[in-house]
């Protein structure tokens, strides 16, 4: 009985053959492309997300309880984040891009090839409209209140 291919995956015969190594460089290397800059600018709109939450709603005890909860969620997650990247020794030993040169660059996707810039946009467009979102739910908070 043969065992379907994992989502996302061709299989073996339309990838070609690639060894253990190749695939264990590929992996090492992810991540490696992209600039650290934008790593921080996911990492500060969710940190905008929790704050805003902590300062909209943390008027009584236990919805301030329940953002510290958040904020204590949002720290593991993006703790264990940082300490996978700073672990990574190939990736510590990677030639970091500057913003600039990765703007103007192309960067390889599951689909093709992707512009830098657009590969930017559509990277930061998910954080930075919550983040939005959610400074507005508290002006709006603030408003009513």
């Amino acid at each position: 009985m043969q065992t379907p291919p994992s989502i996302g995956h061709p299989p073996e015969q339309e990838r070609g053959p690639q060894s253990a190594e190749e695939r264990s460089l590929e992996f090492q290397k992810t991540g490696a492309e992209i600039p650290a800059v934008v790593y921080d600018a996911i990492v500060a709109a969710y940190a905008w997300i929790l704050a805003m939450a902590w300062l909209d709603f943390g008027r009584s005890v236990e919805a301030a309880w329940l953002a510290s909860v958040g904020i204590v969620i949002g720290i593991v997650f993006f703790g264990i984040l940082f300490m996978l990247r700073h672990t990574n020794h190939t990736l510590v030993g990677a030639r970091q891009r500057h913003l600039e040169e990765f703007l103007r660059s192309d960067i390889e996707i599951a689909t093709g090839r992707l512009p830098g810039w657009e590969a930017y946009v559509q990277i930061l467009t998910i954080p930075v409209c919550l983040a939005l979102a959610a400074t507005a739910l508290g002006a709006i908070w603030l408003w009513e209140g």
